[in-house]
């Protein structure tokens, strides 16, 4: 189903009264935004208990899938919307117009959604008991500003833009950032281009490389063909590859909705990277960062769905954002900065899922996982060229074998 969607949200409620007890009477009806990996997970969940809820997946692109949907398009898909999908051709997973507001028509609908069918251009205005918005966040590219960057004689582009190394082969491209994306492009780019080079504010990874992989500190500025990087070095480049991430964006949420994102990346106010806490019936589902995502959101819709059918009570407002502050404090502490309030790792991640399942009463996750995950990070940090290839085979609860490559 293509759709554009509106929500809205009576404002009233007491906030350390568990949700369910508002809906009793009859099943609740449950919106979810995107069908992409965390909008089908949420359906699964919904779906299981027809009983206690009613709901309906909006999905704007033409297929279910989100992310994971590969398309030649880049810029616009055939309906003249942004293309959301970042995935290039041969991306392999590193993991082991719109508006929302609140309803004054009765407390007991609180959220109006919009609706467009894209196909027909018919539009109709529906009510549900909440909203799980799975929308996302790699859709809209973060440009950092580049001193010198309006005089440079080759081509800038974002990694949501890449799909094939086809464009580039003799060419020299730097790839401006070394997470998954950045790594991954500059790989696949090395066999075909001139030279490659990584350039990021971190560590250089100390493992072997393509002879013509040449890693460098970050771009402190560019002029004409030239980039100059921060740890002195000069070099003539044909092609920036901007591999720097993406904002948090939810253009179909009117202000009425009462979310900010801050820094481009810290949505607030949120309980647990998941809930509204002054609307707790609007759910956001896959805002940690640096975790293995379909294994959070496994248990991001079962908390959630807890809340929202009232076998969980959440705290009162003033403690829930208490709450909210504390976590963002911590991060701070960390040493990270404020884009990163929902940037977890492994440490973070385990308290945060462990949270999860105790306060909803759920079967918790192995410990078996957070040490994949771990061992997982470890082999890409220290064979970044194959560590896909690498497999792995759960024996228990508790261990794991770790298969290397044959070749």
């Amino acid at each position: 189903m293509h759709s554009h969607r509106h929500s809205h949200r009576h404002s009233h409620r007491h906030r350390h009264s568990p949700i369910g007890l508002f809906f009793r009477m009859a099943a609740l009806r449950v919106a979810v935004v995107g069908a992409g990996a965390a909008g089908l997970c949420a359906s699964r969940f919904l779906a299981a208990q027809p009983d206690v809820f009613h709901h309906d997946v909006f999905e704007m692109a033409s297929n279910v899938g989100g992310l994971w949907v590969y398309t030649d398009q880049t810029t616009k898909d055939s309906y003249g919307h942004d293309v959301h999908t970042s995935m290039y051709e041969h991306l392999c997973t590193n993991f082991p117009k719109e508006s929302v507001m609140p309803s004054k028509d009765n407390a007991k609908t609180p959220w109006r959604v919009c609706v467009k069918q894209l196909a027909t251009n018919k539009e109709e205005v529906l009510t549900y008991d909440a909203v799980v918005v799975c929308n996302g966040h790699y859709s809209k590219p973060i440009i950092p500003s580049i001193p010198g960057a309006n005089t440079f004689h080759g081509k800038i582009l974002h990694s949501h833009y890449y799909r094939t190394p086809d464009g580039f082969r003799d060419q020299t491209v730097v790839c401006l950032g070394a997470g998954p994306s950045g790594t991954d492009i500059a790989l696949e780019l090395a066999p075909y281009v001139k030279r490659v080079i990584l350039s990021s504010n971190d560590e250089p990874f100390p493992c072997a490389m393509p002879s013509n992989l040449e890693q460098l500190a970050g771009i402190e500025s560019i002029e004409n063909g030239t980039i100059a990087f921060k740890d002195g070095e000069k070099r003539m480049a044909d092609v920036v590859m901007l591999c720097t991430g993406y904002e948090y964006v939810y253009p179909f949420l009117a202000p009425e909705c009462g979310i900010e994102v801050k820094h481009r990346m810290r949505v607030t106010p949120i309980y647990k990277h998941l809930l509204h806490i002054k609307h707790p019936s609007l759910v956001f589902l896959g805002l940690p960062q640096q975790v293995p995502p379909l294994v959070v959101v496994h248990y991001q819709v079962q908390y959630a769905l807890s809340v929202l059918q009232g076998s969980v009570t959440l705290p009162s407002e003033i403690e829930m954002l208490a709450d909210e502050e504390s976590n963002f404090r911590r991060q701070l502490v960390l040493g990270r900065k404020p884009h990163n309030a929902h940037k977890l790792g492994l440490k973070l991640m385990q308290e945060y899922v462990q949270s999860l399942t105790s306060l909803a009463d759920l079967k918790p996750l192995p410990e078996v996982i957070f040490s994949l995950y771990e061992t997982n990070g470890r082999i890409r940090r220290q064979k970044l060229a194959t560590f896909k290839n690498y497999n792995y085979k759960i024996v228990s609860d508790k261990q794991f074998e770790v298969i290397e490559p044959s070749c």
